[in-house]
């Protein structure tokens, strides 16, 4: 059986991220989504309208999720935050910041723990309970305009503890509803400034396409293409893992125990949709958390090759989303 250690040689290669590479499929991506929805304010038969408002939000969603890549090579990237912030985080009101706590889903202690923002112990619900994100899909945009878009127009009559407050309750992505985010003096720094260029945003939003008189098309296709997003990315995120932490052997090490809770999901070119940028291959990352999305395929690839049926991360491969899911459902009460 092949050892961690080994398993690392083999991929040592695929470690290191490139910025031309990064920065180029950003800007691609954006030009993509961005030229897709302005083309949706054109006069358009309705059949071109749908296919360009899917062709958008397809590529907003994984614009959107290099928040992500952000959360783990901000420090080795010069502007990479900042032109994710510049190219969707800002104008989808998803700034970077908000993902910075990305880094205790991979911690040795904090890895499915109340501390961790993005692990909640679905197997210990009824099943009933994974309909939770269906529903709040079709109400988060209206909370993204409200903590993002109007919220933040307060900051000056608020004290700095309530703003204080607003950061460490509902200033992260999370699964973990009852996530409490650490304070920290820069990354508070970072959420005002953020929070204050989204809340602009907004309200030069609202004004441009008021007096353009098409307010309510606009937030509307922003609307339906958030609801599309989250459906996406949380159902994407609900099957990243096993929720078995509390039966995994006492012995076990905190890297394989978090590689060995993580699903990574096979599929076909289809699967890129809903789960983009390499986010289908969780275990691969929980692994090897600093290869690149755009290696993860190869790393996988690699790993499956050396490793026998038997291999733990073996168990941790699912062929597509369908039974990834139906294990997930049988595993809740």
């Amino acid at each position: 059986m092949k050892s961690f250690a080994e398993l690392k040689t083999i991929v040592q290669d695929l470690h290191g991220i490139y910025g031309k590479r990064v920065y180029t499929e950003l800007v691609l991506i954006a030009i993509i989504a961005w030229g897709a929805y302005f083309s949706l304010f054109l006069e358009l038969p309705l059949t071109f309208k749908i296919a360009l408002f899917f062709i958008s939000a397809i590529f907003f969603y994984r614009g959107l999720s290099f928040i992500h890549e952000v959360s783990h090579f901000d420090r080795i990237l010069p502007r990479f935050r900042l032109t994710y912030n510049t190219l969707f985080g800002v104008p989808y009101r998803v700034p970077a910041y908000c993902l910075t706590t990305h880094n205790f889903h991979h911690g040795i202690k904090t890895f499915g723990s109340i501390a961790d923002p993005e692990y909640e112990k679905w197997t210990e619900r009824k099943k009933i309970f994974l309909l939770r994100p269906f529903i709040l899909s079709f109400l988060y945009p209206m909370v993204l305009t409200i903590r993002f878009g109007i919220t933040p127009l307060l900051y000056p009559l608020m004290s700095e503890s309530a703003q204080k407050s607003i950061y460490q309750k509902i200033s992260s992505f999370v699964m973990n509803l009852k996530y409490l985010r650490p304070f920290s003096k820069d990354d508070f720094s970072q959420m005002k400034a953020q929070d204050i260029a989204c809340a602009i945003y907004f309200v030069s939003f609202c004004i441009v396409t008021t007096y353009l008189g098409v307010f309510k098309l606009a937030f509307g296709i922003w609307y339906a293409q958030i609801v599309f997003i989250s459906l996406m990315n949380t159902y994407r995120a609900l099957v990243a893992h096993r929720y078995q932490i509390h039966n995994a052997d006492a012995q076990t090490s905190a890297r394989d125990l978090q590689v060995n809770d993580s699903v990574t999901i096979e599929g076909s070119f289809l699967t890129e949709i809903w789960a983009p940028i390499g986010l289908r291959y969780h275990s691969t990352h929980h692994m090897f958390p600093m290869i690149p999305y755009y290696n993860l395929s190869r790393a996988h690839k690699r790993i499956k090759a050396a490793i026998t049926p038997d291999h733990p991360y073996s168990k941790t491969i699912e062929p597509n989303f369908i039974a990834a899911f139906s294990k997930l459902v049988v595993s809740c009460r």
